[in-house]
Protein backbone atom coordinates (compact mmCIF):
# COMPACT_ATOMS: atom_id res chain seq x y z
CA UNK A 1 0.00 0.00 0.00
CA UNK A 2 1.59 3.10 -1.25
CA UNK A 3 2.08 6.05 1.95
CA UNK A 4 1.02 9.84 1.48
CA UNK A 5 3.99 12.32 0.44
CA UNK A 6 6.14 12.97 -1.98
CA UNK A 7 6.96 9.76 -4.39
CA UNK A 8 10.73 9.71 -6.10
CA UNK A 9 10.14 9.22 -9.55
CA UNK A 10 5.93 10.56 -9.88
CA UNK A 11 4.85 12.64 -11.68
CA UNK A 12 5.44 14.44 -14.93
CA UNK A 13 9.41 14.75 -16.23
CA UNK A 14 11.05 17.97 -15.86
CA UNK A 15 11.25 19.37 -19.70
CA UNK A 16 8.26 17.96 -21.07
CA UNK A 17 5.99 20.48 -22.44
CA UNK A 18 4.24 18.54 -24.68
CA UNK A 19 0.21 19.60 -23.85
CA UNK A 20 -2.80 17.65 -26.04
CA UNK A 21 -3.39 20.07 -29.15
CA UNK A 22 -6.64 20.14 -31.28
CA UNK A 23 -5.34 19.45 -33.83
CA UNK A 24 -3.72 15.82 -32.32
CA UNK A 25 -7.42 14.80 -32.94
CA UNK A 26 -8.84 16.78 -35.84
CA UNK A 27 -7.95 17.60 -39.44
CA UNK A 28 -7.69 21.26 -41.00
CA UNK A 29 -11.00 20.22 -42.10
CA UNK A 30 -12.70 19.45 -39.10
CA UNK A 31 -11.47 22.22 -36.86
CA UNK A 32 -12.59 25.24 -39.81
CA UNK A 33 -15.88 23.16 -39.91
CA UNK A 34 -16.14 23.61 -36.34
CA UNK A 35 -15.59 27.12 -36.30
CA UNK A 36 -17.89 27.90 -38.60
CA UNK A 37 -20.83 26.79 -37.08
CA UNK A 38 -19.35 27.85 -33.58
CA UNK A 39 -19.04 31.38 -35.15
CA UNK A 40 -22.74 31.11 -36.76
CA UNK A 41 -23.94 30.67 -33.06
CA UNK A 42 -22.10 33.96 -31.54
CA UNK A 43 -24.70 36.62 -32.45
CA UNK A 44 -27.17 34.55 -30.96
CA UNK A 45 -24.89 34.26 -28.19
CA UNK A 46 -21.79 36.61 -27.73
CA UNK A 47 -20.16 34.63 -24.66
CA UNK A 48 -19.43 32.12 -27.62
CA UNK A 49 -17.38 34.61 -29.24
CA UNK A 50 -15.27 35.86 -25.90
CA UNK A 51 -15.00 32.07 -25.21
CA UNK A 52 -13.65 31.55 -29.19
CA UNK A 53 -11.03 34.50 -28.72
CA UNK A 54 -9.64 33.43 -25.37
CA UNK A 55 -9.04 29.58 -26.69
CA UNK A 56 -6.67 31.61 -29.66
CA UNK A 57 -5.41 34.34 -27.98
CA UNK A 58 -5.37 33.65 -24.45
CA UNK A 59 -7.85 35.66 -21.80
CA UNK A 60 -7.07 39.49 -21.27
CA UNK A 61 -4.86 40.13 -18.80
CA UNK A 62 -6.54 42.02 -15.80
CA UNK A 63 -4.90 45.05 -14.36
CA UNK A 64 -5.30 45.93 -10.97
CA UNK A 65 -5.89 49.68 -9.61
CA UNK A 66 -4.81 51.19 -6.51
CA UNK A 67 -2.38 52.86 -4.22
CA UNK A 68 0.46 50.81 -3.73
CA UNK A 69 1.30 52.05 -0.46
CA UNK A 70 0.56 49.14 1.38
CA UNK A 71 -3.26 49.60 0.63
CA UNK A 72 -5.17 48.18 -2.73
CA UNK A 73 -8.26 48.67 -3.97
CA UNK A 74 -10.51 45.95 -5.69
CA UNK A 75 -13.39 46.38 -7.73
CA UNK A 76 -15.55 43.79 -9.34
CA UNK A 77 -17.02 44.44 -12.76
CA UNK A 78 -20.31 42.94 -13.75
Amino acid sequence: MPKGGRQPGAGRPKGTTNKPKITDYMTQEEIEEKINKFLLQCDEKPDLMKFLMEQIFGKARQPIDGDFNGNFIIKWKK
